[in-house]
């Protein structure tokens, strides 16, 4: 009689070594660079509960740990790897307990990680919607780095430096509610409740900082900006908003370089 044989198997490679896991240490997220060459990974392999940042070669090979020293209950939340695969954007609560910021690493050379935001204290804190622009060059954030609780719209160097204030002076209360970078990455557009606390409008803001300028003509008492898309040419944004007549939400366009005057 003929044995049938079972289905073949690929040879599969554990990836996160050398290190061998403690007792209920897993890994929690992983991701490719786009050159397919490493892979990044959050695991909390040496200390069950504090997840740490690796890199690894994409065919197997020695794990390098990314982030710097954590504290006692220091972890990393999340990371963005650039388009270019030379470097990790993550962010941890790795120098002051409980206040996540924001830190770069090299993927190509050495990883030792840098800040890229300010320095925060007890509070403040920066979100997890960062971004890094399709150049690989900078990084878009929002942070309350000047007034806590007052969320703000920075750019920094993807290497570091002194991150620039992308949105221009708030009323008492203002935020920005939400970003996006314009397909070439030479535009942010951000919305914002700038001039009264409870209004929000849509603005575009060149990435490396000007003066922003304003893409919803004037509102109706009431009215808002709700939702918001970019075209992929970079040259339109689409938005929701309830401009005309407060309460009816319909669908309008501007060009991406604004309004002048607003």
């Amino acid at each position: 009689v003929a044995l049938q044989a079972g289905p073949l198997h690929a040879q599969s490679r554990k990836l996160n070594g050398p290190f061998q896991f403690v007792i209920g240490g897993d890994v929690l997220a992983a991701g490719i660079a786009p050159d397919s060459r490493t892979v990044v990974y959050l695991a909390d392999q040496e200390r069950n509960g504090r997840h740490e940042l690796y890199s690894v070669p994409a065919d197997g090979g020695a794990a390098t740990k990314l982030n710097g020293l954590l504290g006692q209950s220091g972890a990393v939340l999340d990371f963005r790897i650039s388009l270019d695969s030379t470097r990790v954007v993550y962010r941890a609560d790795q120098d002051t307990p409980n206040v996540p910021e924001l830190y770069g690493a090299r993927l190509d050379s050495d990883p030792r990680p840098y800040r890229l935001n300010l320095p925060l204290i007890a509070f403040q804190t920066v979100q997890p919607d960062y971004e890094i622009s399709p150049d690989s060059r900078t990084v878009v954030y929002r942070a309350d780095q000047a007034t806590e609780g007052a969320f703000e719209l920075y750019s920094v160097g993807v290497d570091g430096g002194v991150p620039v204030r992308l949105n221009s002076p708030f009323a008492t209360g203002g935020d920005v509610r939400r970003f996006a970078l314009s397909p070439d990455g030479a535009f942010v557009v951000y919305l914002a409740n700038k001039n009264a606390e409870n209004v929000f409008e849509l603005f575009s803001v060149p990435i490396g900082g000007g003066v922003p300028v304003g893409l919803n003509t004037a509102l109706v008492p009431g009215g808002d900006v709700t939702e918001f898309a970019l075209s992929p040419d970079a040259s339109l944004v689409v938005f929701r908003a309830d401009q005309a007549v407060n309460e009816r939400f319909e669908l309008w366009s501007a060009p991406l370089v604004g309004w002048p005057g607003r």
